[in-house]
């Protein structure tokens, strides 16, 4: 509410939230032997196992559950997808298992700086030693091209369009010294790239 389109301050809120839902999270399990305790002084009977099977072991697989569920059947929707964006599904899901192993071992870079959500142009990307994965959106207008100054990671020695494959869907790529351009000829779009630094 307060954060609006800044992402800093979208990010930064996400974290003070998590840290509280952390806390809530573990408290169950912190105090499942205190309700253990106080049943057997209150009534003289030991339900640890029946605390734990019903309190922390059921109600924890159906959340689990229903947590996995409910936005699937929201945001999934696979079924109804067309052949060709269920292509896309399947190929991001390919490229995901191609660069998941760089992921952890990679540092955030902004070549345009921190962005808002509404940007008219937006680059994100993860650095790891001499590969960068980029994505870039347009959302300002069709046949817009679009410059990155990406010279203060590393000389670039080679630039190709992971997501989306297929042929149709290439953008046209230019380095000069170092600045990357990329002409995209439809908006809203989005394309991700693994740049290899010499």
């Amino acid at each position: 509410m307060f954060a609006g389109t800044n992402l800093v301050f979208v990010m930064i809120g996400w974290i003070i939230a998590n840290m509280g839902s952390g806390i809530a999270c573990a408290m169950p399990f912190a105090l499942l032997g205190s309700a253990v305790d106080y049943g057997k002084w209150k009534n003289g009977v030991t339900a640890a196992g029946l605390l734990t099977a019903i309190g922390s072991s059921f109600c924890l697989k159906l959340g689990s559950g229903i947590a996995g569920f409910v936005p699937t059947m929201i945001s999934g929707y696979l079924n109804q997808l067309t052949p060709e964006r269920f292509q896309l599904v399947s190929e991001g899901i390919e490229v995901y298992k191609d660069i998941r192993t760089l992921i952890p071992q990679a540092d955030p870079i902004w070549p345009m700086e921190m962005p808002m959500i509404d940007d008219e142009v937006i680059s994100f990307g993860l650095k790891c030693d001499k590969t960068i994965l980029l994505g870039v959106w347009n959302n300002i207008e069709n046949d817009h091209l679009v410059k990155l100054d990406l010279s203060k990671y590393g000389e670039i020695e080679k630039v190709q369009q992971i997501y989306p494959k297929a042929e149709e869907l290439q953008v046209n790529i230019h380095i000069v010294n170092d600045l990357l351009q990329i002409h995209f000829e439809k908006a809203p779009s989005a394309r991700l790239f693994k740049i290899t630094l010499k």
